[in-house]
């Protein structure tokens, strides 16, 4: 609930969303979650009053099922398993700073939500095959590393904050966030640690450490990408810069 009200007075600052139906608000919000982002999309830089109509539906048919006194599910996001699980531990989690968390993981559009899902369940999936970790490193507006633990693997702090470094570097970034996952032998989540990993406190001959792994990431990246047929000149490049395979790496 507190996550929609951050998202309706963001709607609320922004002169593109058109409303006066509260059950609209409540219904773009559990289809495009950030709704104020999703209409500056759409407008393209235009000041032009976007109109919303038949977002309440859901919210029709939920009180109209209850009043016939059936007990349909509250309408709600659509939130992959593998993050759902993520979301309720830290609903109960001790720590300071869960609610910022929350709020991470709640601002992520659905492809990205999808995103995180699939590299949850291949990372668990590798740290059996492989018996080493392959942490994922996500791009974009909400830039992170994540890190999956799970026997037989053994959490390797050290090791997940200077590879968080190195992709922070990679992409000319001052730090970086970092989650790490623990789960046990079922594939169950007993664990969420977060921290934002910076490089302002590095001497120089270790930043020249940083920056050098950052470049070789790079590379590996678009080297897996090629290995795997994934290069096309039109899409973003693999190293994960945001612009086209044609304008960086290519080049």
């Amino acid at each position: 609930f507190l996550h929609y009200v951050e998202q309706r007075l963001r709607a609320a600052r922004t002169s593109l969303v058109d409303l006066n139906d509260e059950f609209d608000h409540f219904g773009l919000y559990l289809e495009h979650n950030d709704y104020a982002r999703y209409a500056e999309e759409i407008a393209g830089g235009s000041p032009t009053k976007l109109t919303f109509g038949g977002y309440r539906e859901v919210v029709d048919d939920f009180q109209a099922r209850a009043f016939r006194g059936e007990h349909p599910e509250p309408p709600s996001q659509s939130v992959p398993v593998r993050l759902a699980e993520i979301l309720t531990h830290l609903s109960s989690s001790p720590r300071n700073g869960r609610s910022k968390m929350v709020a991470f993981f709640l601002d992520m559009a659905g492809e990205l939500r999808e995103e995180v899902g699939r590299a949850i369940d291949v990372q668990l999936a590798d740290n059996r095959r492989l018996g080493r970790s392959r942490p994922a490193s996500i791009e974009g507006d909400q830039a992170f590393t994540l890190f999956c633990w799970s026997p037989p693997l053994l959490r390797e702090r050290e090791k997940a904050a200077d590879f968080t470094r190195a992709a922070a570097a990679s992409q000319g970034q001052r730090s970086r966030m970092l989650i790490e996952l623990m789960y046990d032998d079922q594939g169950h989540l007993f664990g969420v640690d977060w921290q934002e990993v910076g490089t302002t406190h590095l001497s120089a001959t270790a930043m020249l450490a940083v920056e050098e792994n950052g470049v070789v990431l790079r590379r590996r990246r678009v080297d897996t990408a090629a290995e795997h047929g994934k290069l096309k000149v039109n899409r973003p490049c693999p190293c994960g810069s945001g612009l086209k395979y044609k304008r960086c790496c290519r080049s």
